[in-house]
């Protein structure tokens, strides 16, 4: 029930969250992914000389000026806006040391142990976990726990690049996660892994500051007996992880194009930095960019997808590096298996969505999908929006004049499949949260939800629901004061969707499906001056993709 997240270096090898392994750089097939998580995460480092030999530390976003905000990474700046984590002292960048120098960490606090909290910002799980470790931060500034000198919480971004080899180091594949260690242990050389780190102890799944304070309990020598329960949630208090719109914000009428566009490019970013990819991945991302080719919100935008996706079908052996594994983390012969990786900083640099550079959308952020708290909602209510608007968009496709409803009608025929398993696909490869991926896809889905665009659309829309209720269940036990959750479409907002006992008439859904998401095809707010115009001829860059889909 917890985050899988995956960090990444954008040049030389970029291999999610482990050490550069013993590899030889080769264009082999790939190899099945389950095997490969369950080989990596458990087992792959090497020594700091052969890191040193494929320069793994040689990464800098300097390398493309246009991709940065303020000297970072432009998603960086998307995710700080969406979930600024400064309920407890984060460790900084700077004390973190690249792969294979001692200490790994440098200007540690000063206490007897510190507690490294591991998180990244768009998890659901570390959101709701934020409130609970800032609990126990609290206590451990009582004066009977030595002011916080007997225990030091740091947080750990694993989503910023430079704190790579220390989320490595942590095993850090899943998150919330927590490790304890006497800082004397952390200050000097460390193995490879924490697991193989003497005096190093870890707690995971964690949920709640009652498991921390008596991991702590049990693991902190000297831990006094008078130490006072993490205080509870005063009465009236807003929940941390309350995935609520901001109070006395309104629906619009139609769906914020502005969320969509955010959305697609925080999910291309994460679909290009994928773990590995293997033939099915690789399917996966053209059918995700044919479908906003297809369907995607605004012309000029799905212009961009389109240009996107022949670009990068067509350079893929230039734009991938394959890695074959020979080693375990203590040098051993295993059996070779080979990964594939994308060249994702190339690709944001040589293709822009909707015309516009990257960092424009990190800098814009989130409109209607803000939440109430800090840091809520924003991706997943994103992701949302946009899945339910390329199912409208592709209906939309097909209602076009004549001519026009000819061109979409081939790109979608390109598809080969229904466009919603198309998103469940996109949901399956290139969602990193695990707990929510599986409820996705565990949603009952028969042919006749695939037989026609209405019956896509609905079955989007009855995952949705669900996917409400039972979040609207668990933010209740984090705290009874959560509002409810309503499922959609509101009975305010759609008096014609509900009957008098407050059941859904389903034709009256599609309806406000189509009024509501369906708008999004025919917008153009979000293009670029580069793309917000359709020549009469097309640009030399969309000679491929004309001469492919017969435009």
């Amino acid at each position: 029930k917890h985050q899988r997240t995956l960090t990444y270096h954008p040049t030389c090898l970029r291999i999610p969250m482990w050490r550069c392994g013993s590899a030889v750089r080769r264009r082999t097939p790939g190899y099945s992914p389950t095997r490969l998580l369950s080989t990596v995460f458990s087992a792959l480092f090497i020594s700091a000389s052969r890191a040193q030999q494929l320069q793994v530390a040689d990464w800098t976003p300097f390398q493309y000026p246009d991709l940065q905000v303020d000297g970072e990474w432009w998603f960086y700046k998307l995710l700080d806006t969406q979930f600024p984590h400064d309920v407890i002292p984060s460790l900084p960048t700077s004390a973190v040391s690249s792969p294979g120098q001692s200490p790994l960490i440098s200007g540690l606090p000063q206490a007897k142990y510190v507690l490294l909290e591991f998180f990244a910002p768009w998890c659901p799980h570390c959101q709701h976990f934020a409130p609970e470790i800032a609990k126990v931060a609290k206590v451990l500034q009582q004066p009977q726990a030595l002011s916080g000198s007997l225990v030091a919480v740091r947080a750990v971004d694993c989503e910023k690049l430079e704190m790579r080899s220390l989320c490595m180091w942590g095993g850090a594949s899943m998150m919330p996660k927590l490790l304890l260690a006497p800082r004397d242990v952390l200050a000097g050389e460390v193995p490879l892994t924490a697991k193989s780190t003497p005096g190093v102890v870890e707690l995971f799944p964690v949920s709640e500051a009652k498991e921390v304070m008596d991991f702590l309990r049990t693991n902190v020598q000297g831990w006094p007996a008078n130490l006072p329960v993490p205080p509870g949630r005063p009465q009236g208090a807003p929940f941390f992880g309350w995935s609520q719109p901001v109070e006395g914000v309104v629906e619009p009428q139609q769906v914020p194009t502005q969320d969509i566009a955010v959305a697609v490019v925080s999910l291309l970013h994460q679909a290009f930095a994928t773990l590995n990819f293997d033939p099915p991945t690789k399917a996966a991302l053209l059918d995700l960019l044919s479908l906003l080719c297809a369907a995607g919100p605004g012309s000029g935008c799905r212009q961009s997808a389109c240009v996107m996706r022949e670009g990068i079908e067509r350079d893929w052996n230039q734009l991938t590096s394959q890695i074959t594994i020979t080693e375990d983390p203590e040098g051993k012969p295993i059996s070779p298996f080979t990964v594939t990786h994308l060249d994702w900083a190339r690709v944001e640099h040589e293709y822009k969505w909707c015309g516009r550079p990257w960092p424009d959308f990190a800098q814009e952020s989130w409109s209607w999908c803000l939440g109430r708290s800090p840091g809520t909602r924003g991706y997943t209510c994103g992701l949302w929006l946009l899945f339910h608007s390329l199912l409208a968009g592709a209906e939309q496709a097909r209602r076009l004049p004549e001519q026009s409803a000819l061109v979409n009608r081939r790109l979608l025929g390109q598809l080969q499949r229904p466009p919603l398993e198309v998103v469940r696909d996109t949901v399956r490869h290139f969602f990193g949260c695990q707990d929510c991926r599986d409820h996705f896809l565990a949603v009952p889905l028969a042919t006749t939800d695939l037989a026609t665009s209405e019956g896509q659309m609905l079955w989007l829309w009855k995952a949705h629901n669900e996917a409400t209720i039972r979040i609207g269940r668990e933010e209740r036990a984090h705290s009874p004061l959560s509002p409810p959750r309503v499922p959609w479409p509101s009975a305010e907002a759609c008096p014609a969707c509900r009957t008098p006992d407050g059941s859904f008439v389903q034709d009256q859904v599609a309806k406000r499906l189509r009024i509501f998401y369906g708008s999004a095809f025919h917008d153009e707010s979000q293009a670029g001056t580069q793309v917000a115009a359709v020549a009469p001829l097309a640009p030399a860059a969309l000679q491929g993709v004309m001469s492919k889909y017969s435009l």
